[in-house]
Formats: C-alpha cells, sequence, structure tokens
C-alpha cells in the first residue's frame, strides 16, 4: 500500500512538472505536439502541404483575404460597356446639340422683337430637346407662361408672316427628324450594349482577358503551361494570392468556374505561346505594389513562379508543359511590366 501511495504521488509530480513546462505528450504517443497559441505548426508550410490534413489544417502566410466588394464588378462591367460603346455616347451629344440648336432658331424667331428673346429661344430649345424624339414639340405659350412671361409679350411682337410661318416650319421638320433617327437609335444601341456588357466580362474571366481586380495584397504569378494539377491545389488553398498564367482557356475552363464566384473574379491571364516574349501580352494583366511580398528584410519583390509539369504525360522522359526559354521570357515580361508607372 506504501508503495502504491509513492508510485501515485511520483506521478502527480511528474504530471504537474509537465504543466508547468508546457511539455509535449510523451515520447510513444502517435500524436503530434500541439502548438501554442499564436504561433505556427512548423510541420504545415503556407501551401498546406505536409501534414496530410488538406486546406483544414492549413496555416497560410498570406494577409486573410476580404470578400470582394460589389462596386468593384460592377464598375468592371462599366468599362467594358464603356469600350465596346464606342462612338455611341458622342453620336448623342452632338445629335442633342443639334436638336438644341434647332429648337433654339425656332424660339429666336417665335419670340422676334422681345426683351426676352434671347432668354426664350434657349428655353425653348431645351424644353423640346426630348419631345423632338416622338415627333412632337412644346407648346410656345405654355413655355412663355412656364418662365413667368406674359404669351403675348413675347410672341405677339413677331410679324409672323409666311416667310417666318414657312422658317419655322422647316425648323420643326429638321428637328423631328434628327432626333429620332440619330439620338433614339443611338440610345437604343446604348441600352442594348450595356445590358450586354455583363456577359462580355464573363467572356473574358472565362477567357483568361479580364484584368485581375485589385484590393488582394500579395499576390505571386506562377506561368504555367496548358493546365497545372498543383496550381489547381493552390487556387483551393490560398485562393487569389496565386496568379496562374495559361496558354489556352479550354483545358482550365472547370478551375475558372469553381474558383471565379460565378464569373465575378478573373482566375488566370492568358498568355499565348507565341506572345509570351511581347509586351502587349503582359500589359494589361493588372500588376500593381500591392502584388509585392515584403521580405524580412524590409524589401518588396514581387514572387515569379514556374511550373512546368504536364499532367496528361507525367510518365514520360521528358513531361514538361513550359520550356526553360518560355519561363524565362515571361520572368523578364512580368518584371519590365511591374516596373511600369
Amino acid at each position: 500500500r506504501a508503495d502504491r501511495e509513492m508510485q501515485k504521488k511520483a506521478a502527480a509530480e511528474v504530471q504537474a512538472a509537465k504543466e508547468a513546462a508546457g511539455a509535449a505528450p510523451d515520447a510513444d504517443s502517435e500524436l503530434p505536439p500541439k502548438p501554442k497559441e499564436g504561433t505556427r505548426n512548423p510541420a504545415v508550410d503556407s501551401s498546406g502541404a505536409g501534414n496530410g490534413n488538406g486546406a483544414a489544417a492549413r496555416v497560410s502566410d498570406f494577409p486573410p483575404t476580404k470578400r470582394l466588394p460589389w462596386f468593384r464588378v460592377t464598375r468592371r462591367v462599366a468599362r467594358v460597356a464603356g469600350e465596346r460603346l464606342g462612338t455611341s455616347v458622342v453620336v448623342i451629344a452632338a445629335s442633342a446639340c443639334t436638336v438644341f440648336g434647332i429648337g433654339a432658331w425656332e424660339g429666336f424667331l417665335l419670340s422676334a422683337g422681345s426683351e426676352a428673346q434671347w432668354a426664350y429661344a434657349l428655353r425653348y430649345g431645351l424644353e423640346n430637346i426630348l419631345p423632338s424624339t416622338v415627333w412632337t414639340s412644346v407648346d410656345p405659350a405654355l413655355v412663355a407662361r412656364d418662365m413667368g412671361l406674359d404669351a403675348y409679350s413675347v410672341l405677339g411682337h413677331a410679324s409672323h408672316d409666311a416667310a417666318t410661318e414657312m422658317a419655322v416650319w422647316r425648323l420643326h421638320v429638321l428637328r423631328v427628324v434628327i432626333a429620332p433617327f440619330t439620338m433614339l437609335a443611338q440610345v437604343t444601341h446604348v441600352v442594348s450594349v450595356t445590358a450586354g456588357a455583363r456577359r462580355e466580362y464573363e467572356r473574358r474571366v472565362l477567357n483568361g482577358d479580364a484584368q485581375m481586380l485589385p484590393g488582394i495584397r500579395e499576390r505571386v504569378v506562377r506561368v504555367c503551361g496548358r493546365q497545372s494539377d498543383v496550381t489547381a491545389l493552390t487556387l483551393t488553398r490560398v485562393g487569389e494570392h496565386i496568379v496562374p498564367v495559361f496558354e489556352e482557356a479550354g483545358p482550365v475552363r472547370p478551375l475558372t468556374h469553381a474558383h471565379s464566384d460565378g464569373l465575378r473574379i478573373p482566375v488566370f491571364w492568358r498568355v499565348a505561346k507565341a506572345d509570351v516574349g511581347h509586351a502587349f501580352a503582359w500589359r494589361r494583366m493588372g500588376i500593381d505594389e500591392t502584388w509585392f511580398i515584403q521580405t524580412t528584410t524590409g524589401r518588396k519583390v514581387l514572387m515569379l513562379e514556374a511550373d512546368a509539369t504536364n499532367p496528361d504525360d507525367v510518365l514520360t522522359g521528358d513531361c514538361r508543359d513550359l520550356s526553360v526559354q518560355d519561363a524565362i521570357l515571361a520572368f523578364g515580361q512580368l518584371a519590365a511590366a511591374a516596373r511600369r508607372p
């Protein structure tokens, strides 16, 4: 009995010493030591590999990614619509100015001899811009009363002879012909283009032609060939912090659908094999200072990687999906793009 009490006392002292020192479990235990709170488990690297537990046990070195604000995608869609509109906005503005000028000329003739001739002419032209698109005009007397003027004092001084009436009629006809067939047609075109801008943006995301969205700090550019299983795993674990560059969009479309949040967020950048060494292929990628990663010495670097594995032919002697020459050319163009203001 005394021996058992001494053994219990010794075991309690050992356990107390372990708890005080924060010791790990016994060496014969199969469980790894539990890391202290606030420290990183050395068995888990930045890519989540090394512990076999997948993304759930991963500790990422990248800063957390905030949910993308809705207005960034909306602004990008509006920019796509602006690119497709071309000269439509200019034509609408020119047509509106032309209709305004013709209407002001009408008002100037109708109010000839009045002290408020210029003010009335400008107001009459402005009020008739929209009505002209449906082949009508605002009553001249109504415009005068809305300005707080006596209609007879404004419109009664004109001679209203046949020549003046014919001139006013010609201007009226010219105005109602120009407005519907130029301004209204262009407005319809703008509405159609704006409605299709979302589909155009989604097509660019799917094809790798959409510029990377800003707001993600610390990114790694990985130059791949046609496809990459390694990059598919990295996207799952670090999300938008990895920017893969592929040669073709077709083989990676399932990857794009999986990580683009309904084709809202660009996932990769596409550069054809023949264009790797050309600056224009990298200019619109969207590299900025937020992509740079700060080192322990305080310097900021743009992290570039290359993945040359070919998942379709991994057992052959030469399974590279990306040549060394293409990787060097890509790195050179990426470095040049990062230096551009």
